[in-house]
């Protein structure tokens, strides 16, 4: 109840400080700007730091959106390249969005263990730099801890061995922190059972224990 009643504050204080634009003509409703905002606030419930300051709106588009940029490889040579995406945290000041995928994550239609918008505010948090939710850890050692989780994790991909994460985890450490911060919302229960210090490490970031909200372990779902 009393993370109810935060997490209640929290969505209001978010929905009258941040901007929501429907882009290729989609209409922006209250049930969008409810959705992305409890599911965005709820990755805050523990720490206590902010209200992702530096973020000012959230463009959202009424599926998935194709996205041009370029590649930069280890000897200069410049690849352009098109990609379809759900999500993209743009910069320090917007964040992309499909609502289809917000959509079916809110409705239990989409793979266990996705949802866009806690991918998405993930890496916001991340790049911004944030420090853990539990001061009494050490950061230097979660750091390591963090990196040692992500380097085991590429060696089982590349071993071509089942995994509990998605192998896209793989693609670099801030899409790994982003998919776990995924399971660890959407699937908490599993998550710990698969990957106990991995559950450990975010528990220490968010602040909070998902695995215990409900006797099923039920995630935001």
């Amino acid at each position: 109840a009393t993370a109810r009643r935060r997490l209640e504050g929290l969505v209001g204080a978010f929905l009258g400080e941040k901007q929501f634009v429907g882009c290729n003509g989609l209409e922006i409703t209250d049930e969008i700007r409810a959705t992305i905002a409890a599911q965005a606030c709820l990755m805050l419930l523990g720490r206590g730091d902010g209200l992702y300051d530096e973020l000012r709106s959230i463009l959202v588009y009424p599926s998935s959106f194709w996205v041009e940029d370029e590649v930069h490889d280890e000897d200069g040579l410049v690849t352009s390249r098109r990609r379809e995406l759900s999500g993209e945290a743009w910069d320090s000041h917007r964040i992309i969005l499909s609502w289809e995928d917000i959509a079916e994550t809110a409705a239990g239609a989409a793979a266990a263990g996705y949802n866009v918008v806690v991918h998405e505010f993930a890496h916001y948090l991340d790049a911004e730099g944030l420090g853990l939710a539990d001061r009494k850890a050490d950061p230097a050692a979660w750091r390591e801890s963090l990196a040692a989780e992500y380097e085991a994790f590429c060696a089982a991909v590349d071993r071509d061995e089942e995994t509990f994460l998605d192998p896209y985890a793989a693609e670099d450490e801030a899409e790994f922190f982003a998919v776990v911060t995924e399971e660890f919302f959407e699937c908490p229960a599993d998550l710990r059972e698969a990957h106990p210090a991995l559950y450990g490490l975010m528990r220490a970031y968010y602040g909070t224990d998902p695995a215990s909200w409900a006797p099923a372990g039920d995630g935001i779902r």
